[in-house]
Parts: C-alpha cells; sequence; structure tokens
C-alpha cells in the first residue's frame, strides 16, 4: 500500500470525486515525465526556488510550471494494487519515458556517451532533464540545450573539451533534419558569362554549419583519434548533410575566413579581394579549386548575380 503522505491531501477513507478526463491526462502527463522521479514529484509538488537560482527569469517560470503538480491532484484517483503501491506502479511508466529518452540522446550523441561511458552518461543526461526538462513532441529537439548545460556541469572541469564535442553533435543532429535540396545544375553555372563572375554571390546548403575547436573533437567523432587533445591552432571543420549523408570536414583558417564571406553575402570579386590581401596574393589560384569542391559537395547550393 502507499505510504506516501502530504499535507493537505485527502485522507484515503475520504470520497474524492474523479476529476475530469483533461484533468487526469494532465497530472499524469506532470507526474510521468517528471525528470526528479514520481516519488520526489509527489513528495514535493511545488518546486524550490533556490534550485533554479542560475535560471533566467523566463526559465524560472518554465521551471517552476514544469515542476508545480497541475490541479486537482489525482494521486488518490491511482489505486493501490495487491503486491504494488500506486507510486510504483506510477514509476513503471515514468522509468519507460525516462529511457526512451536516454536511448534518443544515446543516438544524437554517441561520442559524447563513448568518452563518458553508458553509466556516466545515463547520470549526466538525468541531471540534464532535471534543469531542461522536455517541453517537445519530437525527440528530435530534445537535446538543444545540452552543450549550454555542460558549460556549467562539473563534468566540464575534468574535461574541458566535452562542451565542443556536444556542440559538434547537435550540429550534426541539426544538419540531419535540415531541409536537403538539390545541387546546382551546370546549366547554371555555364549560363554565367566570365565577366559577370566578380559579380556572383552564393548560397550555402542549409544543413552547412561552420564550427571551430581548439580541440580535435571532429577526429575523435570520427573515430580518427581515441583521445582528444588540444591542438596547435584553432580548428575549424564544416557540417553538411546532403541526402541524408553527414559529413564533417576539416577546413584551414583561410578557407574558414572564404566561407564566412561567403555565408555573409559578399560576392566572389570581394571575397577574391578579400583574401588576396590577407594571403598577399597567394589565395587567388586556390580560391577557384574551394568553391569547385564546395560545388560539388552541395557546401553550395545555389548562385545569383549581384543585384
Amino acid at each position: 500500500m502507499s505510504t506516501l503522505k502530504r499535507q493537505g491531501d485527502p485522507a484515503p477513507s475520504i470520497t474524492v470525486s474523479a476529476p475530469r478526463l483533461l484533468e487526469l491526462q494532465k497530472w499524469l502527463k506532470w507526474v510521468i515525465t517528471d525528470p526528479r522521479g514520481v516519488h520526489d514529484a509527489i513528495k514535493n509538488p511545488t518546486p524550490k526556488i533556490h534550485a533554479a537560482e542560475r535560471f533566467t527569469p523566463k526559465d524560472l517560470n518554465r521551471y517552476i510550471r514544469r515542476y508545480t503538480e497541475p490541479t486537482p491532484t489525482c494521486f488518490w484517483q491511482i489505486k493501490d494494487s495487491v503486491v504494488m503501491a500506486r507510486e510504483d506502479r506510477l514509476d513503471i511508466y515514468a522509468e519507460g519515458y525516462f529511457l526512451r529518452i536516454v536511448e534518443a540522446l544515446s543516438e544524437d550523441f554517441p561520442q559524447l556517451e563513448r568518452l563518458l561511458g553508458q553509466e556516466a552518461f545515463h547520470t549526466l543526461i538525468s541531471d540534464y532533464l532535471k534543469e531542461y526538462p522536455s517541453q517537445y513532441t519530437s525527440l528530435a529537439d530534445v537535446g538543444g540545450n545540452l552543450p549550454n548545460f555542460l558549460q556549467g556541469h562539473n563534468v566540464s572541469r575534468n574535461l574541458p573539451y566535452i562542451v565542443d564535442l556536444a556542440a559538434l553533435e547537435w550540429a550534426i543532429v541539426k544538419a540531419f533534419y535540415s531541409e536537403n535540396v538539390e545541387r546546382i545544375a551546370l546549366s547554371k553555372i555555364a549560363e554565367i558569362s566570365q565577366d559577370a563572375w566578380p559579380n556572383v554571390k552564393f548560397k550555402t546548403h542549409p544543413s552547412f554549419q561552420l564550427l571551430s575547436s581548439e580541440w580535435n573533437v571532429d577526429l575523435f567523432w570520427q573515430c580518427a583519434v581515441d583521445e582528444i587533445e588540444k591542438d596547435s591552432q584553432v580548428r575549424s571543420f564544416a557540417v553538411l548533410c546532403v541526402n541524408g549523408n553527414i559529413s564533417v570536414t576539416a577546413v584551414e583558417p583561410v578557407q574558414a575566413e572564404c566561407i564566412k564571406l561567403v555565408v555573409a553575402g559578399a560576392s566572389l570579386g570581394q571575397i577574391s579581394s578579400a583574401l588576396d590581401e590577407r594571403a598577399q596574393g597567394a589565395a587567388a589560384g586556390a580560391i577557384q579549386g574551394w568553391f569547385s569542391n564546395w560545388i560539388q559537395s552541395g557546401l553550395i547550393c545555389d548562385l545569383y548575380l549581384q543585384k
């Protein structure tokens, strides 16, 4: 039988009117999805403000709404069984809910789990969900705050590269779910006259993201190395998903500057001038090869003449 007692709850001997279906559904959603677990949620139906001190006012309000028990309470509508208390019955569903989220985040952050190990990864996700409980209808969105969360988590003190690794893996998730577009038709490229090329601007693929890190997290994600180490210079790498195929490609510093200019809307002539000035003319011959590779890979998905 249930042993949980809460101030203000009716005694079991008192008849409680049945809630409406919507009220019962909201209460079950609250108790089953509460990251604290069923027992803690039922014992502490009103969140303590000090637990959310690091939040912004907006996040604090979200935190309070998430952890505050809906009214009316429906705890006494759940029946004890002969062998199991009502809170334990609810806990079966809550455990299944939590494990499904852990499973989904394990698929989204496989190298993070590889780095930490399964047990430590599960503990991390439990901590994460307490601070950022899911507010989404899709599991694909649940991990979006994990890189930011890791910045203030104790694990980042011993593993300072873990934030960048999580950011890379989340960028890959976003790339996978981004809109897919076709590569540029060769006929469109052929239509551009030689004199017009300096005025041409480019569009990058919707999935494209340019990241940087002091650590070789891109190589760790590719399983090319077993340990994450600090590089001699800041590394840049392009994340791309074309036709469902994910790629993470290292980018040289001058190439990264070129891509940033493309994203900023610079024309080919402006890009060439800027890079020539930086590299003292040495980049001019390489630019054509870069753009050719980026068009072939799908990183650049469209071009148009500057008006």
